[in-house]
């Protein structure tokens, strides 16, 4: 299967900064937002750095012809913004949501921490595939 994609975001009405960061890996047929947890600092920054976890742990499988865990992914994108957490925040703490798709063999491959949501566009329909975890 071949996919191609592309992604926007848009800082709203409320917010003055735009908290989410997203991926799109067509090689890798992974693809992710992170939206960054608003009214706490560093929302941003927990989000890019979910997200360039997340990457990395993919292209790290990639390079080594291992196959890619996502749930193990996850864990290390958690482990890293917690640790960036404890570095610029450790009295209020920061975070984002994860949102993750990795499309093999003709399946996709869904992860989901927080409030962002994954739907499925078929048949001129969106099916909800998440439940928010708050």
């Amino acid at each position: 299967m071949r996919l191609t994609s592309a992604a926007q975001t848009d800082i709203g009405l409320v917010r003055s900064e735009n908290e989410d960061r997203f991926l799109c890996a067509d090689d890798l047929q992974l693809y992710a937002v992170a939206d960054g947890i608003g009214g706490l600092p560093g929302g941003a920054e927990a989000a890019q750095t979910a997200i360039s976890s997340l990457i990395k742990s993919a292209r790290q499988a990639e390079s080594r012809a291992l196959p890619f865990d996502l749930a193990q992914a996850v864990g290390d994108a958690n482990e890293a913004v917690l640790e960036l957490s404890a570095r610029l925040a450790p009295d209020t703490g920061l975070g984002t949501t994860l949102c993750a798709a990795l499309f093999r063999d003709g399946k996709v491959h869904i992860a989901n921490v927080g409030d962002s949501r994954c739907y499925l566009f078929r048949d001129g329909r969106l099916a909800l595939l998440t439940t928010d975890d708050t």
